[in-house]
């Protein structure tokens, strides 16, 4: 299809369905817009949306421009007041990628000054990934760079709680008071005009839907020094709709959860280069049926788990206290200097039906940490939480670590098959890993590690094998702990073995790249 490029402000994008264009979003979104997938949309620098519902539909690329000498790498970040509608489907998902150039076609992107080059007029034949719909790029360049931090990132902010203290004056009045509890300011975002705040008492927040989503390649952090991560919620409330969520290769982590109580489905991410799943700041939402896949030179933990993060001394005494729940994950974890999972600052909640495994094929590292008390810090920590029964570890199986759970104090011991006894605190350690029969570690063989390739067709099943005993992927958690949004089920892991395809074919990056099989 030949393109007319256009530079445009908003008033030219509410009328620019009746193009074919690629169209440089330079203004911020202030009025009801519609993104159409006939065009292609680049973030010039970081466009917020704002009193205003922005509508993507099916099949839309979006492009972020990437970074430059004055920091402005294309984002984009969805204000409390506004709403963001991505329509994407199976065979038709929203892809937002890099605007990064590669004239000569070599398959690395082209540098200038050691930062890649930035679209301009004219220059659509010379995108790096020419066609991410069907071709998506691979995990590492032929240079052998990681093929990352091209732009930036999805940001959704809204005004549900969370549990920061008055750390700052968020509010502008020139006082740091009760007025400021429960609110923050978006990382790289503190010179925003207006500022962007977050944070407040609306528990029935909504940002809108998020559905079939592909973020590919980013990263690059909002300013110097300030990271971000492909998606970002703050305080982002519970009617808020998140479903089929596709992070690959991205710099900073694949998903960050700052406070709120939005609920999350069906979450894949390949090859963050910090943690995969992340939160912070009291988040009482859910997660069930997430993928997270370190390796191939990128990850740190698997999942990053904080009750808070700006002052473990507030955890347990900041209203709310952060209950999550993480249901059905499948971790797969590479870097043996890391975690599978690492939970502390005085994270609590539920983590059930889960696969912990890891995918390097020789013993090493550790699978679930629970950080106690360090420093000066006086509040409950995550393993204190752990103690009393506030973070409960249910009917998970753990694979492949020199230490599959982390030691404990006091006289917490931890049996190979997961049975939890002893006394924290003087007091019995109640039944938190319930059934003690349904954790696991290391019985039988979960997947073939061996036959795991990043590149090969088919080189990763993320199913456990038929043959895994029936402790290994069966049984469910007690049915008092599967709460709305959660539903029920009979295996553990993302991936229910015995389905004839996986919900990540047909739309995910990996998927389309032929590696993860169906």
């Amino acid at each position: 299809m030949k393109k007319t490029t256009y530079t445009l402000g908003l008033a030219a994008l509410l009328s620019s369905s009746a193009f074919a264009a690629t169209i440089n979003v330079t203004g911020d979104i202030t009025t009801n817009t519609a993104w159409t997938a006939d065009n292609t949309y680049i973030l010039d620098k970081v466009i917020y949306v704002t009193g205003a519902t922005l509508d993507i539909a099916p099949g839309t690329i979006v492009r972020g421009q990437p970074d430059a000498t004055s920091l402005v790498a294309g984002s984009l970040v969805v204000r409390p007041d506004g709403k963001i509608q991505i329509r994407g489907t199976s065979t038709q998902p929203v892809i937002f990628t890099t605007a990064a150039l590669d004239v000569n076609a070599d398959g690395n992107v082209d540098k200038s000054g050691g930062k890649p080059v930035r679209w301009t007029s004219g220059q659509d034949a010379n995108f790096w990934d020419k066609n991410p719909a069907t071709a998506p790029m691979p995990p590492l360049a032929p240079n052998g760079d990681k093929n990352m931090s091209m732009w930036g990132g999805l940001v959704i902010m809204g005004d549900s709680f969370t549990n920061n203290s008055n750390q700052v004056d968020v509010d502008g009045n020139g006082v740091i008071n009760t007025l400021d509890v429960g609110m923050g300011i978006v990382e790289g975002l503190e010179s925003a005009i207006p500022p962007a705040v977050y944070g407040g008492w609306n528990e029935q927040h909504n940002a809108g839907s998020i559905k079939y989503v592909s973020l590919r390649h980013g990263g690059v952090g909002l300013a110097d020094g300030k990271e971000i991560n492909a998606l970002t919620f703050y305080a982002v409330g519970k009617d808020t709709t998140v479903e089929n969520v596709d992070v690959y290769c991205t710099s900073d982590d694949g998903v960050e959860i700052f406070g709120g109580d939005v609920n999350l489905k069906n979450i894949n991410v390949n090859y963050a280069d910090d943690d995969g799943f992340d939160t912070d700041e009291g988040w009482r939402g859910s997660v069930q049926f997430l993928f997270v896949l370190q390796g191939h030179g990128y990850g740190d933990q698997g999942l990053e788990l904080d009750g808070e993060d700006k002052n473990e001394s507030q955890a347990g005494v900041i209203d709310p206290l952060p209950f999550s729940r993480i249901y059905n994950a499948t971790v797969w974890q590479a870097n043996t200097a890391q975690r599978a999972a690492r939970l502390r600052s005085g994270f609590a909640g539920v983590i059930a039906n889960s696969i912990f495994q890891n995918i390097t094929g020789v013993t090493a590292g550790t699978g679930i940490a629970i950080d106690g008390l360090t420093g000066l810090d006086t509040a409950p920590s995550a393993r204190n939480n752990f103690g009393t029964g506030l973070l409960q570890i249910r009917n998970n199986a753990v694979y492949g670590f020199t230490t599959q759970y982390s030691t404990f104090t006091d006289t917490i011991s931890m049996a190979a098959t997961g049975g939890v006894s002893g006394t924290y605190g003087g007091s019995a350690v109640p039944n938190v890993f319930y059934p003690a029969t349904n954790n696991r570690s290391n019985t039988g063989t979960m997947f073939n590690v061996g036959s795991i390739s990043h590149t090969a067709a088919n080189g990763i099943n993320p199913r456990p094998l038929s043959t895994a005993s029936t402790l290994a992927y069966g049984s469910t958690q007690d049915s008092a702990y599967v709460a709305g949004p959660v539903v029920a089920t009979a295996y553990k892991g993302a991936f229910d073995r015995t389905s004839a395809s996986l919900w990540t074919t047909g739309w995910t990056a990996l998927n389309k790249l032929g590696v993860l099989s169906n």
